[in-house]
């Protein structure tokens, strides 16, 4: 089963139909076979709440060049899925891990590449440092 979950492939559907509008029919339709269990729950989940939606889902499918096995269909069945009418539990579970930047983020990021630099200035053990002739403006 390809290691996609439902979340990861339902945040980047619409990048990835777009690429696919860009690649051969052929090429598509393979492309679309790669996570095509993930389209089969969705779809079902989506029929289990009367959504129009699921016919997108299941457009999708039946352009794939591969289809669902049922087996990979059911294994994603089981994970969680929050009432679409529960807001609450629908940010809980879309909720992203923050991301930090600059001093004090904890990853060293900005120290490392400081002192990769600095490191990279300085001369080499037994070569003298260059000597400026003029002066820097």
């Amino acid at each position: 089963m390809n290691p996609l979950s439902i979340p990861a492939l339902s945040d980047f559907l619409p990048m990835f139909l777009e690429y696919l509008a860009t690649r051969p029919a052929k090429e598509a339709c393979e492309a679309l076979g790669q996570p095509v269990h993930i389209f089969g729950a969705l779809a079902e989940r989506l029929r289990k709440r009367k959504s129009p939606y699921e016919a997108v889902f299941r457009a999708l499918i039946a352009l794939a060049a591969a289809k669902p096995k049922d087996e990979d269909v059911s294994a994603l069945l089981q994970s969680p899925d929050p009432d679409a009418t529960d807001l609450a539990a629908l940010d809980a579970a879309w909720e992203d891990e923050p991301v930090n930047f600059g001093p004090g983020s904890g990853d060293g990021c900005k120290d490392g590449l400081v002192a990769r630099v600095r490191g990279a200035m300085r001369p080499a053990p037994g070569v003298a440092s260059p000597s400026r002739s003029t002066p820097r403006q």
